[in-house]
């Protein structure tokens, strides 16, 4: 039997391919192998971690301002989210139903969430230039550094 330490320690393998206009990604641990393709700008069905089958779909992200308070706002296929703050101020908010504190920073073209709560710190900025958008994600949990990049 495996130990929770040893199991932890495993590392996922994660593969993405293209073929034509389809990319099929590929992710395989100890205990799983995760397989789904798509094509750009396309919706497609991918199941989640726990089992659980969601489409992917494409997501609209908006900051606007008004005086000095800032929304962001999310429009996805599972609904529209906003969320008004102010640059440095922290505040409370239910993600995924966990409660986490968050703060924005504004600074330039980049804004920069940390979401504090009882599991960890996670820091998520977000970095616009010209009609891109590079988002890198970092936790206290892990050493590395996910990083999405985006097209207008």
């Amino acid at each position: 039997m495996i130990s929770r330490k040893a199991a932890c320690a495993v590392s996922p393998v994660a593969v993405l391919t293209k073929d034509g206009d389809t990319y099929t990604f590929t992710m395989t641990t100890s205990f799983k192998t995760i397989t789904f393709s798509f094509k750009l700008n396309e919706e497609f069905v991918e199941e989640r971690a726990d089992g659980v089958k969601v489409i992917s779909s494409r997501n609209i992200l908006r900051y606007t301002k008004d005086g000095d308070t800032y929304t962001y706002t999310s429009t996805t296929a599972q609904g529209k989210k906003e969320v008004p703050f102010k640059s440095g101020v922290a505040f409370d908010e239910t993600v995924a139903g966990m409660k986490v504190n968050t703060t924005y920073t504004v600074d330039g073209d980049t804004i920069t969430q940390v979401q504090k709560s009882d599991d960890g710190v996670l820091t998520i900025t977000r970095t616009f230039s010209g009609n891109e958008l590079v988002v890198t994600l970092k936790t206290n949990k892990w050493d590395g550094v996910a990083t999405r990049y985006y097209k207008a």
